[in-house]
């Protein structure tokens, strides 16, 4: 993966919130699940030789319950964070690429310290996602219709 394949990754994610009226800030939230695996499922479908782990923080920034899910994507030995729904927490954020990092463990510290809460490993994604992008783009579309 590469610097123009990230941005070509966000301008499609952009695309897709964007479908409705509202800000990216506010068409960004509660769509966290569906778009980190909906892109999950895009690299996969462009690379070989790539892991893709959907990471879950429970009480993010502060909030009691608060949920938040973003994509870990290893690829030689490197992983990249990536939040399609940004955002929602950072409305100034010019980038889905959140850090590139070498072990999972980093991944999941840097995690932390960002959003805050406890983090986990709650999902790895394989090539079979696919079958579901479908309803996972009609539940982003039908939540920026609320």
């Amino acid at each position: 993966m590469n610097e123009n394949y990230l941005k070509t990754i966000q301008n499609r994610v952009i695309k897709l919130l964007k479908s409705g009226n509202e800000t990216l800030c506010l068409s960004a939230q509660d769509n966290c699940s569906e778009m980190t695996r909906i892109i999950g499922c895009w690299i996969l479908g462009d690379f070989s030789v790539i892991n893709t782990y959907i990471l879950k923080g429970e009480n993010v920034m502060g909030i009691r319950n608060k949920c938040h899910d973003v994509l870990a994507v290893e690829e030689k030995n490197k992983f990249y964070l990536i939040d399609p729904t940004v955002w929602q927490f950072f409305k100034n954020k010019k980038n889905i690429l959140l850090a590139k990092k070498n072990t999972m463990k980093e991944c999941l510290k840097f995690t932390e310290k960002l959003y805050g809460g406890k983090w986990s490993i709650s999902e790895v994604l394989d090539k079979n996602c696919s079958k579901n992008m479908k309803e996972w783009e009609n539940i982003v579309r039908l939540n920026l219709c609320l």
